[in-house]
């Protein structure tokens, strides 16, 4: 009897080792994706409001240095394409390692001077975050299963919050004593590097063991299948809606009588009420078995504030009120469609690639047919009416994407 007792204590003790054992791997594994989706927008936003200092040093006039901005959404759309393909070769943890490895060197090539040097970090630490932005929700799925979208929440939610950390920042750091914008754009190596070191742990992962999984289920190519079509189409249009508000809001309202510290007042607004769906939409994924009710009203919503906007401009404060809650829902929703209508990680992230090369090729474009449009009307209607046009296929295409079914 003494000896039962003995070996139950024992297996209990051992299981609750091993919970334990888990539960801490499991807020390891957490707090290494959320770091890491600190360092995806954060070199980026950095950039923009030292951007006039960087070409005053470097000698650069304005259209080279909105191409030098521009560069990052071109070359997510162009490697997403080959993400997936890297991530079969390496295993998805050591692919988004190596990524992080670009992203830290990247960073830190750029913050030296040299217009030449600029261009190249520019290039590899966009690469490491393209990488990086169309491989994660498949390791999500991966490891977390049906609590994918609450994860997707929040590394989304970390990536917006450290965007706008970087950007309200730069300006301070740059004009700090001692300091400049090579500091200002160059400190965001810090925290790649500490993801870097995070995910070490992830590196155990056996990529074989991934890819033989994978291939044991369904994975037909998003290419041909009307679901990837409806998913990429939506991460497509929610984006182009995005970029639109971000770059134009503010001439949009100078027209209207709204200085820019108000619009700077309303975008901030923006941002925050889009943070807070980023947290709040990944619980409510994870109770339906079906988005389509979600995804129909996320685009009503951004109709509504595209609407008001091109209307009633005076009552901007609403209408990006709007148009945040549904940036912040469609945002989300989008990526987590990636895992929820896929049936392995390897096909995840064929949607996910897909989804981004449209999503920000067209947003690349938009932000340069909104402008040629403006400055060829000299008014706002028509980049209005596309937002417009744009929200309205949100609605179309994030209910479509949301009924329950398969990339197949």
């Amino acid at each position: 009897m003494l000896s039962t007792l003995i070996v139950r204590f024992n297996v209990s003790t051992s299981s609750a080792a091993m919970s334990s054992t888990s539960a801490t791997k499991s807020w390891l594994l957490l707090a290494s994706i959320l770091l890491l989706a600190a360092t995806l927008r954060a070199p980026i936003t950095s950039l923009g409001p030292v951007l006039l200092d960087i070409q005053s040093a470097l000698g650069i006039d304005a259209r080279v240095a909105g191409l030098l901005h521009a560069t990052p959404l071109v070359i997510f759309a162009v490697v997403a394409l080959a993400a997936p393909a890297i991530g079969r070769k390496m295993g998805i943890a050591r692919a988004i390692w190596f990524a992080l490895i670009l992203i830290v060197a990247g960073t830190t090539v750029r913050s030296i001077s040299g217009a030449g040097l600029i261009w190249l970090g520019t290039a590899a630490l966009s690469t490491g975050i393209a990488i990086c932005n169309v491989l994660l929700p498949g390791f999500v799925k991966q490891k977390f299963g049906a609590k994918g979208p609450g994860v997707i929440g929040l590394y989304v939610a970390a990536m917006a919050v450290m965007a706008g950390v970087a950007t309200g920042v730069a300006v301070p750091i740059a004009t700090a004593p001692g300091f400049d914008w090579h500091w200002s754009i160059g400190i965001w190596a810090i925290p790649a590097l500490a993801a870097l070191l995070l995910w070490l742990p992830q590196l155990k992962t056996d990529a074989a063991g991934t890819q033989a999984k994978g291939t044991s289920m369904p994975a037909a190519s998003p290419w041909a299948s009307s679901k990837g079509w409806q998913i990429a189409i939506f991460f497509a249009l929610h984006s182009f809606v995005f970029y639109c508000v971000i770059d134009w809001y503010t001439a949009y309202a100078s027209v209207h009588a709204i200085s820019p510290a108000t619009a700077g007042l309303y975008l901030l607004l923006y941002q925050i009420v889009s943070t807070v769906a980023n947290i709040t939409t990944g619980p409510m994924i994870k109770r339906q078995s079906d988005q389509a009710a979600m995804g129909f009203a996320c685009g009503l919503v951004m109709v509504a504030g595209s609407c008001g906007l091109l209307f009633q401009p005076e009552l901007s404060i609403v209408w990006m009120v709007l148009l945040g809650l549904s940036a912040g829902v469609s945002m989300v929703l989008s990526i987590s469609l990636f895992g929820l209508r896929t049936h392995s990680p390897e096909q995840a992230a064929k949607v996910s690639g897909m989804a981004q090369f449209f999503g920000y090729a067209i947003a690349a474009l938009g932000q340069v047919g909104v402008g040629m449009l403006h400055e060829t009307s000299q008014s706002w209607t028509g980049p209005l009416v596309l937002m417009v046009a744009a929200s309205v296929g949100v609605m179309i295409f994030a209910a479509m994407a949301g009924r329950t079914g398969y990339v197949e």
